[in-house]
């Protein structure tokens, strides 16, 4: 018999020697513990910033310091945002960033203030790592970019990240955009529904016909087959038109809450209105609010 005959068929699995780098420095009791919150609306927070939830965290079930920071919680704005993405939304701006110079600068300037307010967020530790590891490491090639962790300055991976960015107060230009799409689809969305109530109003001498569904957070109404039809969410190039129309220093800045009780609760961005608006346009269109999943996890 040979030697080869008498070893096992499968080797054991190799053991790691120890916690990595990334794990030794994280606090472990405050695995995927929001370190803040950002962004009041019906749900709590619309984001949060949490130091501990980097991938080595989800996969080891412990706590480790990532690159990723900011946390899109609210789950309207979850919702839509993977609606956008499902639909192209990614691609299309990737195309874009090829012919828009001005476009892209903004987005790699936003880096900066995401790093800003890392250096701010974390404890010293903490930041001399995230300095030495993501944003100034020895190796040069594992230099990390933005919320959303990317390997290139120009790079896009995530709206969700991009969102989570803004709402946080690291002002990124992608996902001012997406903010103020989604209150500008309500608005859309809105004169369509008027306008469909009164079409169908039979006396034309009767007072204009205001909308009979609640435009605040609705949970069903009916359907419009035209609003369905027409596919105003789902177009890929929407959020682009958008930003033709109204520039890019428009939305250069976030949408700015319009409630002074939210703006005094902590919230700059509009995220109680963004979130009623996501909601609303996914109403409107389909006849009942978004599933969401039952999160486990607060980022």
């Amino acid at each position: 018999m040979s030697t080869s005959d008498t070893e096992p068929l499968t080797q054991p699995r190799k053991q790691p020697a120890g916690p990595s780098p990334y794990q030794i420095v994280a606090d472990q009791e405050k695995y995927r513990v929001p370190d803040a919150a950002f962004g009041p609306c019906q749900h709590g927070a619309s984001g949060t910033l949490c130091s501990t939830s980097g991938k080595v965290g989800r996969n080891g079930r412990s706590a480790a310091i990532g690159a990723t920071l900011c946390w899109l919680t609210c789950p309207q704005l979850n919702n839509i945002v993977a609606r956008f993405e499902r639909n192209g939304l990614m691609p299309a701006l990737a195309a874009r960033f090829t012919t828009d110079s001005a476009l892209v600068a903004a987005h790699v300037s936003s880096h900066g203030a995401y790093e800003s307010l890392a250096m701010r967020s974390l404890d010293e530790t903490q930041r001399n790592f995230f300095k030495s590891h993501f944003i100034e490491p020895e190796d040069v090639s594992k230099r990390k970019f933005g919320n959303a962790a990317v390997g290139h300055e120009a790079d896009l991976k995530c709206m969700h990240a991009l969102v989570a960015q803004t709402i946080c107060g690291a002002s990124n230009p992608l996902g001012n955009l997406c903010l103020h799409y989604i209150l500008h689809l309500k608005s859309e969305l809105d004169a369509m529904v008027n306008a469909e109530v009164e079409a169908a109003e039979p006396d034309v001498s009767a007072p204009a016909c205001a909308s009979t569904v609640d435009t605040t957070t609705p949970t069903t109404v009916a359907a419009s087959p035209n609003l369905k039809a027409c596919g105003v969410v789902d177009r890929p190039d929407g959020m682009l038109q958008y930003l033709d129309r109204v520039g890019l220093a428009y939305v250069m800045t976030p949408p700015m809450a319009s409630s002074d009780d939210e703006t005094k609760s902590g919230g700059g961005v509009a995220s109680a209105e963004c979130c009623a608006a996501a909601a609303w346009i996914i109403v409107t269109c389909e006849g009942h609010a978004p599933r969401t999943r039952k999160k486990h996890r607060k980022n």
